[in-house]
C-alpha cells in the first residue's frame, strides 16, 4: 500500500518547526533512521520491515498528543506519503 522504495515520506507542512523533535521521537520510539529535508521527514525502514505508513501514523498521532496538538492537526495517508493537515476551527 504505502511502500515507496525503502522509505516513507512525512510532510510536516505548518509543523516544520517541530521537525527535529519529531525525528528524535521516532528514533527513540521506533528505532528508525530519520532525515530532515526542509518541511519533510524521510523515514528509512531498512532495519524495521514491519514499519509501514499505517503503523507510522500511530506514532505521529502519539507525537501530536504529547505536543498538545492532537485536536488541531490530523495525519492523513495519501499514496504512500503521510501529511499533517490542520483541522479547520468552527466558529
Amino acid at each position: 500500500m504505502s511502500k515507496v522504495g525503502d522509505s516513507v515520506t512525512v510532510k510536516l507542512n505548518e509543523l516544520k518547526d517541530l521537525a527535529q523533535n519529531l525525528a528524535n521521537f521516532l528514533k527513540e520510539r521506533v528505532g528508525v533512521d530519520v532525515s530532515v529535508q526542509g518541511d519533510t521527514l524521510v523515514v528509512s525502514r531498512s532495519d524495521n520491515e514491519k514499519l509501514n505508513a499505517r503503523r507510522l501514523k500511530v506514532y505521529l498521532k502519539r507525537f501530536l498528543h504529547i505536543e498538545g496538538l492532537r485536536k488541531k492537526y490530523r495525519v492523513l495517508i495519501k499514496s504512500g506519503e503521510l501529511n499533517f493537515i490542520k483541522i479547520k476551527e468552527e466558529g
